[in-house]
């Protein structure tokens, strides 16, 4: 739609150069190539250029020649995902806010400003926007998830909730049975992540998915699922079940990966049935094959649940299309589900799995030896500076738990680090 509008604004000869600012690399580069499809112009910052597409990080190195072209050209901002910058006033905006305020407000000709989850978890305000004396955005227009289903843009989700009748958590000497997995976590919410990392619970949310997409993909063979783990090592784990279970090749992305962003490109022209990520499969990421999420993250917000589900949303063709997204019965991810039951007109949104019995030992996590199903041997260096972090891995292997001293030493700072990086791109 943005590139639409953009195209339209240039052809009627009403602004001059188009700015495109979004959350991530992968967005900022979606958006270049369609900008360019669109406009028939180059996007590339290079003489001749009818605009350029950066990344929110990017305005805070961008020279003041720049920003001087405000004064000088009709500039049409697009901002994407607008949600991550925060703050009406400087005094309260975080650093991307107050670039918009002080580069972008009343000096771009016209913006357009937008996100599929117009909202902060931190219920700061989302910068250049309007607000009612009660607090409700003021939209300029809406495109919700009901008229987009039902004019065939997007999928009907339904949401599968794995329960439990009887739950036992043992933690040393020490065991406590609950009524149901949402029992558990109503009375014990810490437990959230043991149950995640727990074999005992995400196998058979993960048989339930596989059963579900090899259905699918006898109607659609390109047919792509998607699970979503807490942490690098819980998705190798993942990987390793997966690969040995159902012998399927089985891709794994995750922020320490130098070509992440490359196999998710090969993913998204390939059939391969299941990718795994962590941290990089959110918002913007367009993969339209997929069709099944599994989600095992340890992030329980409203914002990052609807984006995560907005992976499988995407209709492919013109048949009656149903996505499928599985997850633990959580409480708060239940509110979400339940949320959303109240936006889409249907009446069979969420359906349960109820298992009999379940005993989760949190004492220790993964009883056998697991390695890499990764061919990569290179070594590289990951820098997170912006978090204090700097390591070096010499392959994906190493990131693997193979006792208790290795997941006091391994398996928590990368789950650590997992957790930094997905409430950041929530955020």
């Amino acid at each position: 739609m943005a590139s639409i509008v953009a195209t339209y604004l240039l052809e009627s000869q009403e602004v001059d150069i188009i700015a495109c600012f979004s959350p991530s690399s992968a967005v900022s580069r979606s958006f270049k190539l369609e900008l360019e499809k669109q406009t028939k112009g180059n996007f590339d910052g290079t003489m001749g250029s009818i605009g350029v597409s950066y990344t929110y990080h990017k305005m805070l190195s961008l020279p003041d020649t720049f920003w001087q072209l405000f004064d000088q050209k009709r500039v049409f901002v697009i901002l994407d995902e607008i949600h991550h910058c925060s703050g009406l006033f400087e005094q309260q905006a975080n650093s991307w806010g107050r670039q918009l305020l002080q580069r972008v407000k009343n000096k771009a000709h016209c913006t357009m400003a937008l996100s599929g989850t117009p909202w902060r978890s931190d219920e700061l305000p989302v910068s250049l926007s309007e607000y009612c004396d009660d607090g409700t955005l003021i939209h300029g227009y809406v495109y919700s998830l009901k008229r987009a289903i039902s004019e065939g843009v997007c999928r009907v989700p339904r949401i599968i909730i794995l329960d439990n009748r009887k739950v036992n958590v043992r933690r040393g000497d020490n065991e406590e049975s609950y009524s149901s997995f949402s029992d558990a976590l109503e009375s014990a919410p810490y437990v959230y992540r043991d149950f995640i990392y727990s074999q005992a619970v995400y196998e058979p949310l993960i048989d339930a998915a596989v059963e579900k997409l090899n259905a699918l993909r006898d109607q659609f063979p390109a047919a792509g699922g998607l699970i979503v783990a807490g942490s690098v090592e819980h998705a190798f784990s993942i990987q390793y079940y997966l690969t040995k279970r159902y012998q399927v090749n089985v891709i794994v992305v995750t922020y320490l990966q130098h070509d992440a962003q490359e196999k998710i490109d090969d993913y998204r022209g390939a059939k391969d049935p299941w990718i795994i990520s962590v941290g990089m499969i959110s918002e913007g990421t367009d993969i339209p094959r997929l069709m099944v999420c599994c989600y095992l993250s340890l992030v329980r917000t409203e914002m990052y649940f609807r984006q995560v589900l907005g992976r499988i949303l995407r209709k492919t063709t013109q048949t009656n299309e149903h996505c499928y997204f599985f997850m633990l019965a959580e409480p708060s991810l239940i509110r979400f589900a339940e949320s959303l039951q109240q936006e889409i007109p249907t009446d069979k949104l969420i359906a349960k799995i109820m298992e009999s019995e379940t005993l989760i030992d949190v004492s220790t996590q993964y009883e056998e030896p697991l390695q890499s199903l990764d061919s990569e041997s290179t070594t590289s260096k990951y820098d997170f500076n912006k978090y204090g972090v700097s390591i070096e891995v010499s392959s994906a292997s190493q990131l693997l738990p193979h006792g208790e001293s290795s997941r006091a030493n391994h398996y928590s700072f990368g789950e650590f680090k997992s957790q930094l990086l997905e409430l950041a791109l929530e955020v």
